[in-house]
Parts: C-alpha cells; structure tokens; sequence
C-alpha cells in the first residue's frame, strides 16, 4: 500500500469530507474542494478548478477513501438512504433505494438488487433517511414516459406488473 498520497502521509489521515463544489458563473469556473482532517487535528483542504464535466476533485477524493478503505480493511457495505419510486398512473410506488456506499457516494438500486446484496450482507442501515422524493419513472397509461433502464423494467416484473403491456424505450446504460 502507498504510505503518501499527494504528499500526505497516509497512516496520518483519520477522516475526508465530502466534495463541496461552487460555480462562477462568469468565467464558467468551476470548482471542487474536499477536507482531510489528520489524526493530529489539523485540516487540509484541497481545491480542484475545471472548465468540463471531469470533476477533479470528486475524482481525486474517491481514490483517497479508495485508499483508505484499503488502508482500514472496510468492507463493501451499502447504507439505505432515500426509497425511490415509480409513479404508475399518479401512484407512487417504492421500487428502490438511494443507498451510500463505502465511498460516501449514493447509488441507485432496485428492490431485488438491494435483496441480493442484503443476503451477502453488504446492506446497512443508520436509520437516516432524507426528505427527498426520487422518482425514477413515470407510467401514464401504457406508456413510459421516458428512456427506462431494464433493471426497472426487472423489478416491475417482479412486483408482479405485465411489462408487456407497457410502451417504453430502453435506456443505455
């Protein structure tokens, strides 16, 4: 294992925030910044300026707690955040969840991947939850409205809806 990353001796680390991220809208600068906080009490903060879509500093930020995953032995585990939903004909219906996973990121998945990863318990759950509503699409009639993943299509299936019956475009992934 690497003992420094961008000069930071790594074993030093105890925590990184996540990224914050701020706009000018003028210049079209954009710029992302993440906290280390060391063992000692001390802060490093990093700031990362782009002019595309690359996000540097996220980028930067998730091979450090990549590392320190490593570095810490923590295992793959995907904390429940936020359900999602389906709207079918004005009715919401769960067919997910928003979940963080070991890296701070959030993840969509479907009811039956969160079953998979729950019997490999890899699932958590910190009793948070935010107060967003996440819809991932939208059925109006027999039509989806938008481009739709298949695993979506998957967990429809599973919920015990004939998908036949639907008109939709699948999405690339």
């Amino acid at each position: 294992m690497k003992e420094y990353w961008n000069g930071i001796k790594i074993s030093d680390i105890k925590n990184i925030n996540k990224c914050g991220y701020n706009c000018n809208l003028e210049s079209e600068e954009k710029r992302e910044y993440f906290t280390i906080e060391m063992k000692d009490g001390s802060k490093h903060t990093l700031h990362y300026i782009f002019y595309d879509k690359s996000r540097k500093g996220n980028n930067a930020r998730r091979e450090l707690k990549q590392i320190l995953n490593e570095r810490d032995n923590t295992p793959e585990i995907y904390y429940l955040y936020t359900e999602i939903y389906g709207n079918i004909n004005g009715q919401s219906i769960v067919v997910g969840y928003e979940a963080e996973d070991n890296l701070d990121e959030y993840k969509y998945f479907t009811l039956n991947e969160i079953e998979e990863l729950n019997k490999q318990f890899k699932i958590g759950d910190k009793g948070i939850r935010s107060l967003v509503y996440i819809q991932i699409f939208t059925i109006e009639e027999n039509k989806i409205k938008f481009p739709i993943e298949q695993r979506w299509l998957d967990q429809l299936t599973s919920l015990g809806y004939d998908i036949s019956k639907l008109e939709y475009k699948l999405k690339l992934t």
